[in-house]
């Protein structure tokens, strides 16, 4: 003789019609989508299922996007964690750029950067500055939070012409590139750097060739070219 199984309440209407598994299943998600959850914006018990994947508050009025018979899925967690995290680097990255700009400023350093992964941030002197501040910029930069930090240094003091056609070669990539907060050129990609710094090259062996008594000094491109090197 056969188990009876109880026909009533929600999965009642089935009768005896598709076997006491599948009404069980049934009853779950039946439950599940009748049930009140809470809402996100009002912290109230007042959300329902209105359609498959929509969701309505009763309190506040939002219409909120769920999963298609529970309010909360493993699927959207996960996306929601996602979406967080993402958020989260993107302003800590904002947050850094500002700070860096901000530096360059305040202690009258010039250069390059370009944040993100690889970034790289590339300092001199201007020419108008007595004492050097670079190594207190750095400082100020390591102790920023990094995945990786990795400090190349130029031995060889640049002369003025230098610092000079660098500087003017900034000038016309902070135009197009960043707002005139600061001296630092701010870059999308590394392939914007090297032309930048040909071009100070170029201005400074014309001023070079004018002044006879101006100290050589090696290319700017071919620093960064030794600098990136693994």
């Amino acid at each position: 003789m056969s188990k009876r199984t109880a026909k009533v309440g929600i999965t009642g209407k089935y009768g005896t019609r598709y076997g006491s598994s599948l009404r069980r299943q049934i009853k779950k998600i039946e439950i599940s989508q009748h049930s009140r959850y809470t809402c996100s914006f009002c912290g109230k018990d007042t959300v329902k299922r209105s359609a498959v994947g929509i969701w309505n508050c009763h309190s506040c009025k939002k219409v909120i996007a769920g999963g298609a018979w529970t309010m909360n899925t493993t699927a959207a967690a996960t996306v929601r964690s996602t979406i967080r995290r993402l958020r989260e680097i993107s302003e800590a990255l904002i947050i850094k750029i500002t700070q860096l700009h901000a530096w360059s400023g305040e202690l009258g350093l010039q250069g390059i950067i370009k944040v993100g992964y690889p970034g790289l941030l590339l300092l001199a002197d201007r020419p108008e500055r007595a004492a050097s501040h670079v190594a207190e910029y750095v400082r100020r930069v390591k102790r920023m939070r990094w995945q990786t930090c990795e400090l190349r240094i130029l031995e060889d003091a640049p002369s003025v012409p230098a610092l000079c056609a660098l500087q003017n070669a900034l000038a016309g990539a902070r135009n197009s590139h960043t707002a005139r907060r600061s001296a630092l050129a701010h870059l999308d990609t590394l392939k914007q750097i090297a032309p930048i710094l040909r071009d100070a090259d170029y201005a400074g062996a014309q001023r070079m060739q004018e002044d006879v008594d101006t100290p050589r000094f090696d290319s700017w491109e071919a620093f960064y070219r030794r600098a990136m090197r693994p």
